[in-house]
């Protein structure tokens, strides 16, 4: 297939993408002719080639062993501008969708798609392209599948996204999305799958790098001061006030501000269809995250190879009551370790200090992961087609996969989640290649 080498400049580049580029792209395609090397370019050619297999495979007399599924990897570095170029094929295929819908009715010979592989004359301007440019503002609404679809980049990048060194808006996970078609081209669902969340990051972030979004966006991202208590948290909080988010880095050099993207978390929450109490259950999650973050362990002093949660920490009450355990419960978690010996023997010990604090550590590390699952499950169910969907259109039939990978990097000391991050990389690229 085809291969584009795009680079990111690091700002705004006015023309370059949205909705005039996309019409100017489509019509290209529509007359044959050829366009300069742009993202669009590659969604549009995947879109067309799964289109013309789509119509070949049914007017064949035999039927076809060919696949009309289309793959799009995203590659690069950390830095690369990976997030975003997957963000533009997403915004492309949904117009293109919209194209289609208005479209289906129209006999195959004169479908644009068809006339782009024939040869045909170029179309004449018509209404249908200045309607159908006016109808991309309405693709981050709330109302059809393709706002739907696009509505879930800003809840995974608030939790799948911080600031690093190279990128204020980088993934630290790795993305497959498959955009689900029918037989007339039209977007009817998606599914979404992800792989290695840098669930360290929850604890150790570098010298000028921020943790996930979510965290600075709960302390600075618009909620008043009565919102705040249910998560037992000021209006005068800081992130230098919590462990998860005091390395020093509070904002973004992009000039993008947390409340900007709070409120565009919301809005997603709401085309998602998320219910208050969801909101609220996810939140108290997140609150206690950075509560837990600051519960300190202390050495028992009778028994050097034992420790004890302190009780008199103000954040031990937030913590126990957000994620619903009692104080105990929770120091036993900590502190000591169950051995099962048999079906109906079990043996606990006491931990040191030092490993109840890495205890902690995977605690927090393990409730952002499964955090993080959950969410991803419940956008899928979300944008997931159903037949029994109210308004459902033909079933899928075809599909664009789009892989996200996660971005090469390569320091001076590498952790165990790097080194699986750069050999997943690589098998994927010798996959594709």
């Amino acid at each position: 297939g085809a291969v584009l080498l795009a680079l990111n400049p690091f700002q705004n580049v006015r023309g370059l993408y949205g909705e005039s580029a996309m019409k100017s792209h489509w019509q290209r395609a529509e007359q044959g002719q050829s366009s300069p090397p742009h993202v669009y370019g590659i969604a549009d050619a995947a879109f067309r080639s799964m289109r013309r297999q789509l119509e070949t495979n049914r007017s064949a007399t035999v039927p076809s062993t060919i696949s009309a599924h289309q793959s799009i990897l995203v590659s690069g570095e950390s830095g690369a501008g990976k997030t975003v170029t997957t963000k533009f094929v997403m915004k492309y295929l949904a117009a293109l969708s919209q194209r289609a819908t208005q479209q289906k009715h129209i006999a195959p010979e004169q479908r644009a798609y068809f006339k782009a592989t024939k040869g045909a004359p170029p179309p004449s301007p018509s209404n249908m392209d200045d309607a159908n440019l006016n109808s991309l503002t309405l693709l981050s609404g709330t109302s059809s599948i393709e706002g739907q679809v696009l509505q879930s980049n800003p809840i995974l990048e608030s939790f799948g996204n911080a600031r690093t060194v190279r990128n204020d808006n980088s993934s630290r996970f790795g993305k497959f999305i498959e955009i689900q078609f029918s037989e007339q081209g039209q977007l009817v669902g998606a599914s979404i799958e992800t792989y290695l969340l840098e669930k360290v990051r929850l604890v150790h972030q570098s010298v000028g790098e921020r943790n996930y979004h979510i965290f600075y966006e709960l302390l600075g991202g618009g909620m008043d001061s009565r919102q705040l208590s249910h998560y037992f948290i000021a209006k005068t909080a800081h992130p230098e006030d919590f462990k998860l988010t005091a390395s020093g880095t509070y904002d973004r050099r992009d000039g993008v501000t947390d409340r900007e993207t709070y409120k565009a978390l919301r809005h997603a929450c709401a085309a998602m269809k998320f219910s208050n109490q969801e909101l609220h259950s996810i939140f108290c999650v997140t609150a206690a995250l950075l509560h837990a973050s600051n519960l300190t362990l202390m050495e028992d002093a009778h028994n050097d190879e034992s420790c004890c949660l302190d009780m008199t920490n103000v954040h031990l009450t937030p913590v126990c009551h957000l994620l619903g355990v009692a104080p105990e419960d929770l120091e036993r978690a900590l502190c000591q370790q169950t051995i099962i010996i048999r079906a109906d023997e079990s043996v606990t010990r006491t931990l040191s200090l030092e490993k109840a604090i890495k205890g902690l550590e995977a605690l927090l590390k393990a409730i952002y992961g499964a955090l993080f699952e959950y969410l991803v499950h419940r956008i899928n169910d979300s944008v997931a087609y159903r037949d029994d969907k109210e308004g459902a259109d033909t079933p899928p039939v075809a599909s664009v996969r789009v892989l996200d990978i996660f971005g090469f990097e390569s320091f001076y000391v590498n952790s165990f989640e790097q080194l699986c991050i750069n050999y997943c990389n690589e098998t994927l690229q010798q996959q594709f290649n």
